[in-house]
């Protein structure tokens, strides 16, 4: 229900719908380097929505997403420049963000140098 300065009334019957927040309950593992396979698990990640807009791992877009539903989601990290930790932050369709503070930590890479046989 809107009402304007002039005294006007303005409604409208369920234009709006409250949801429950969404939560990250567990991100595994906790660390990790560009190819790190990583579960976010929650509950109502999706905000509402069907699909994921933006989800970040210490600020960085994931190399890729292999599956995300509402409670949980799959994916391998990307590089980062930046090593350390970082926050969790998902972004649904529907403009939902959901976060969870220093849950990642970006590890310097590894370096394969040699292979014994």
């Amino acid at each position: 229900m809107v009402t304007s300065t002039s005294g006007a009334v303005l409604s409208l019957q369920t234009a709006f719908s409250y949801r429950q927040p969404g939560n990250i309950d567990l991100v595994t593992p906790t660390r990790g380097q560009r190819g790190t396979f990583v579960t976010i698990h929650g509950t109502n990640l999706l905000g509402g929505g069907a699909a994921f807009a933006t989800i970040t791992l210490g600020g960085v877009s994931p190399l890729s997403v292999i599956s995300a539903t509402n409670t949980m989601i799959k994916l391998r990290a990307a590089a980062s420049v930046q090593l350390g930790i970082g926050d969790v932050y998902l972004a649904s369709d529907t403009d939902a963000v959901i976060s969870a503070s220093n849950e990642w930590t970006y590890d310097r890479p590894s370096n394969i140098t040699t292979v014994c046989i």
